[in-house]
């Protein structure tokens, strides 16, 4: 499905491509009429604030997971005897904290960002409207290494339960 809208996306930018080189004016895909550019504006801003509300709420869910790992390997931890055995909980249970702590951080900027948006500043630069989408397109690649994160404490929990007698 991603590949067939690619392909017509693709197809639709050559199209128009082509067209206007050749001096007319592009034509708008069937079904649809030409939108004033202060409406595609305005389109194009909402879709940028439902992209960081998406995203946002997908970073409080990897946030609210990592808290309770965090929680999980302290109660785990209190049951443990054997110092060496603490001491890889403890890690586990601080890197955990340390994803968290990242989690949180980027909830913020992506919170700011999304008001941003809201308050149409950067629509008046277009330099700043470029740079915040950057900031936006950066923050999702963020996102997903945070949800790899995520899995390999989630990885790394289950073996230390994996490990430990009685558990």
């Amino acid at each position: 499905m991603r590949r067939h809208m690619a392909l017509v996306v693709t197809a639709t930018l050559l199209s128009t491509t082509l067209v206007r080189a050749q001096g007319g004016p592009p034509n708008p895909p069937a079904g649809q009429q030409r939108q004033p550019p202060a409406q595609q504006q305005v389109q194009q801003q909402q879709q940028r604030i439902q992209q960081l509300e998406q995203s946002l709420q997908r970073t409080e869910r990897i946030r609210e997971r990592l808290r309770q790992i965090e929680q999980e390997v302290a109660r785990d931890m209190e049951r443990i005897r054997d110092q060496q055995r603490v001491r890889e909980h403890q890690l586990v249970r601080d890197m955990g904290r340390s994803l968290g702590q990242m989690a949180q951080e980027m909830a913020t900027v992506q919170t700011r960002l999304r008001d941003r948006e809201r308050e149409q500043v950067q629509l008046r630069d277009r330099q700043m409207q470029q740079d915040m989408e950057q900031l936006r397109q950066r923050l999702q690649r963020m996102e997903g290494e945070l949800e790899e994160g995520l899995k390999i404490m989630e990885r790394l929990q289950q073996r230390l339960r994996v490990s430990q007698p009685g558990a």
